[in-house]
C-alpha cells in the first residue's frame, strides 16, 4: 500500500537569528544593546555622531586618540551585558532633536550597521515608545 509514497524530511535546520541592533534612549541614559557592540567588534572607544537635519544618530568605532572619543565597551570575553552610557550634553542634543517625544519615556530603534565606515546609525524618527515585556505565567486554578 506504500508503493507510491515518499519519507517526510522531519529534521528542520535553523538559521542563526541575528539580534536586531537595537539602542534604547531613556530619559538620561543610552542603551547599546549587545547586539550592537558585537557587530561593531567590542570596540575600547566610539564616536558620537549625530545629524541634526535626518535625525539620525550613530555610534561609530574609535582609536581612542581622534578628539571626541569616549570608552566603550570591555574587551569580548568580559562584556556581558548592554552598554550604558550616560552624558547630558549629548543627552540634550537627542532629546532636543526629538521635542515630540515624552521626556520621562524611553524609545527603542533598530539601527543599521555600516561596514565601511564602521558604525551603528540610528533614524531617531523611527523611535517608538519602549516598555520590557514581562512573561506573564497562566495559573490555572
Amino acid at each position: 500500500m506504500l508503493e507510491n509514497f515518499q519519507v517526510i524530511e522531519i529534521k528542520k535546520t535553523v538559521a542563526k537569528k541575528e539580534a536586531p541592533l537595537n539602542v534604547i534612549v531613556e530619559p538620561k541614559r543610552i542603551r547599546f544593546v549587545k547586539a550592537v557592540v558585537e557587530v561593531l567588534g567590542y570596540p575600547a572607544y566610539v564616536r558620537f555622531l549625530f545629524n541634526l537635519e535626518t535625525r539620525q544618530f550613530a555610534v561609530q568605532v574609535g582609536k581612542g586618540n581622534e578628539g571626541n572619543t569616549v570608552k566603550f565597551s570591555k574587551a569580548k570575553e568580559e562584556q556581558k551585558t548592554a552598554v550604558l552610557f550616560q552624558n547630558e550634553p549629548m543627552m540634550e542634543v537627542i532629546r532636543g532633536a526629538m521635542k515630540e517625544w515624552d521626556p520621562e519615556t524611553k524609545y527603542i530603534m533598530t539601527g543599521v550597521y555600516s561596514k565601511e565606515d564602521k558604525a551603528v546609525i540610528f533614524d531617531l524618527a523611527k523611535g517608538i515608545p519602549y516598555a520590557r515585556r514581562h512573561l506573564k505565567k497562566n495559573i490555572e486554578e
